[in-house]
């Protein structure tokens, strides 16, 4: 019995750590305003206004300093093409790395002059999923594994054994924390290797439980 209490009670405190982690991803998703896949040119199109309006393109120009992951300038104070209602610079780089990047735009007249500053993310995919999904996946399928050891209960070892292998194919699909390479693979390996050694082991314990490992449901059914 208190094993079983213990158990829950580490349940509960991870499922207070997955919604914290949870909350920190969101915010800082939200403060990204563009999503580039790794080893692609790419356009940054970016609006200017002043006094309620676009910027004229003819009298404005803007300007744009672009700083790396690690905070060192990667783009010093480049001039961005005024197109008709944003200005935009060409990325012709593939090798820059993944993760998140500051960028400060700077505009001005000669009179009046203005900037901000706004983010970008270089992933694998190109596209805005984080890893709150992979965090939900695999700390569900460490919880209900625990709980499915916890109350020996082979249907329950079953579902974790399944979320671990979606989390495998979701690694090896999309990577990890900006990643998807040898290392990332490994890893979905060996997902995959977990859940479907939970997977067995709970078919096997469900086969016992119902009598398929020692012919009693066969006995069960009148030949006669």
């Amino acid at each position: 019995m208190m094993k079983k209490i213990m158990m829950s009670v580490i349940g509960l405190v991870l499922l207070i750590n997955l919604m914290s982690i949870l909350s920190v991803s969101a915010i800082t998703n939200d403060e990204v305003s563009y999503f580039y896949p790794h080893g692609s040119p790419f356009d940054i199109n970016r609006e200017c206004f002043y006094n309620g309006a676009h910027c004229n393109q003819t009298i404005f120009m803007c300007f744009i300093t672009i700083y790396a992951p690690n905070q060192s300038i990667i783009l010093n104070n480049t001039q961005m093409h005024g197109e008709v209602n944003y200005y935009n610079v060409t990325i012709p780089y593939t090798d820059w790395p993944n993760g998140f990047y500051r960028s400060v735009m700077s505009c001005s007249d000669g009179t009046n002059a203005g900037s901000e500053v706004f983010y970008f993310k270089i992933n694998p995919t190109g596209d805005n999923r984080n890893d709150s999904l992979f965090l939900i996946l695999a700390l569900s399928a460490v919880i209900i594994l625990a709980f499915g050891i916890a109350f020996e209960n082979g249907y329950i070892g079953f579902i974790a054994g399944s979320l671990f292998i979606i989390v495998g194919i979701y690694v090896m699909s999309f990577g990890l924390a900006n990643l998807n390479d040898d290392y990332t693979r490994a890893i979905s390996y060996v997902c995959l290797g977990i859940g479907l050694l939970c997977e067995v082991s709970a078919g096997y314990r469900i086969a016992e439980e119902t009598g398929l490992t020692n012919g009693e449901f066969a006995g069960a059914i009148d030949y006669d």
